[in-house]
């Protein structure tokens, strides 16, 4: 990933561009209520209230709790890390 970098750096950039990534995706999912499939706006208003839509709609309000609950320790640990490794602590 960075030339000057070290393997350690270049993975714990990668653990943090991923689960920050999954995060913002579970951010999005939670705010359009599980709806995850690209639409516009008028679409998202006419499909939020569609019961033809709910098996969408269940399967992503699991994975929003799924990764809500279990990727930001992740996110957590590699920003630490990160940060002993930039302070030479690691």
């Amino acid at each position: 990933m960075f030339q000057n970098g070290d393997v350690l750096t270049n993975w714990l950039f990668l653990g943090i561009a991923i689960s920050g990534f999954l995060i913002i995706i579970a951010f999005f999912m939670k705010r359009s209520d599980g709806l995850f499939l690209a639409r516009t706006i008028t679409q998202y208003k006419s499909d939020k209230n569609n019961p033809k839509y709910d098996t969408e709609r269940h399967v992503g309000n699991k994975a929003t709790k799924f990764i809500l609950k279990f990727v930001p320790p992740f996110f957590i640990a590699f920003l630490i890390l990160l940060i002993l490794k930039t302070l030479n602590l690691l």
